[in-house]
């Protein structure tokens, strides 16, 4: 957790089966790639007791043609 100025912001890592499970939830057609995911994060923010964003951001991997390509997906979920 960090704080500044009243904005607190909380950052959780996600393990590769939490990363798949989420990625599959935001692209369900993730599901017929063949993604290796490698680090991500959960990132919250709270402003004044309310929290006004979601962060999601993760990269890896996908083969495509027999070739490993780099791959990272954000999602960001603005509060107002």
């Amino acid at each position: 957790c960090s704080e500044e100025n009243g904005v607190y912001v909380y950052e959780l890592t996600l393990n590769e089966n939490t990363m798949k499970e989420l990625a599959e939830t935001i692209a369900p057609e993730l599901v017929t790639y063949a993604v290796n995911f490698e680090k991500g994060s959960l990132r919250l923010t709270i402003e004044e007791e309310n929290l006004s964003v979601i962060s999601v951001g993760m990269e890896g991997s996908v083969n495509v043609l027999f070739t490993k390509v780099p791959m990272s997906l954000k999602v960001t979920f603005d509060f107002e």
